[in-house]
């Protein structure tokens, strides 16, 4: 079994290897050495007492800081087993570098904001953690607290105060902890109704 790095090819001396057999039992754990290589002669079949488990097919899990780990199911494992498995580094999720947003202003009591979506190199699967605060960024009035959605964009769901800016804080997450911040403002106003227009 050896591990590398999916961009340079290198091997990876410091990964994690755990192997699952089909029994749900962990059967070897171990780590990668200087050469990526990582040996372990696991038997398919294991006597204990009067009971024979069969350990195949068995699961292969690598994992490394700053990578996305890898799980690969159903491996017939033997001596024999010749395995290359590539690591793909895990990179942040980023905003645009000039980010928009909707609104800067609105009329409305409950207002659907939204913005730029952030870029996910390794295209995982990715959420936004939504937080709102009135007046003062990170002041005591801080009305949508840790609100979590998977498209960029949220409706509040209480009325919001007219003539007050509100202050969004956007964060951005993949599953492995990653993440990047975008804030922006925006101000409710109340005009007053148009004059209606009298035909005759």
């Amino acid at each position: 079994l050896i591990v590398a790095v999916n961009v340079t090819f290198l091997p990876v001396d410091t990964a994690d290897v755990v192997i699952i057999g089909a029994t749900g039992d962990e059967v070897t754990i171990g780590m990668t050495v200087a050469d990526g290589s990582w040996t372990d002669l696991v038997p398919s079949y294991v006597k204990i007492g009067q009971n024979t488990f069969d350990y195949n097919p068995v699961n292969i899990t690598v994992s490394k800081n700053g990578y996305v780990p890898f799980w690969g199911g159903d491996e017939a494992f033997n001596a024999d087993l010749n395995k290359t498995i590539l690591l793909s580094e895990n990179r942040l999720p980023e905003f645009p570098l000039d980010p928009t947003h909707v609104p800067d202003e609105t009329h409305q009591k409950r207002p659907m904001i939204g913005w730029s979506e952030a870029w996910e190199w390794n295209s995982e699967v990715m959420k936004y953690n939504v937080s709102v605060y009135m007046d003062e960024l990170y002041g005591k009035d801080h009305i949508v607290q840790d609100v979590v959605v998977r498209e960029p964009m949220y409706t509040f769901d209480k009325n919001l105060r007219y003539n007050r800016v509100y202050w969004v804080e956007i964060e951005s997450f993949d599953p492995w902890g990653l993440t990047d911040t975008y804030i922006f403002s925006f101000e409710t106003v109340n005009s007053p109704p148009s004059t209606p227009e009298v035909g005759f």
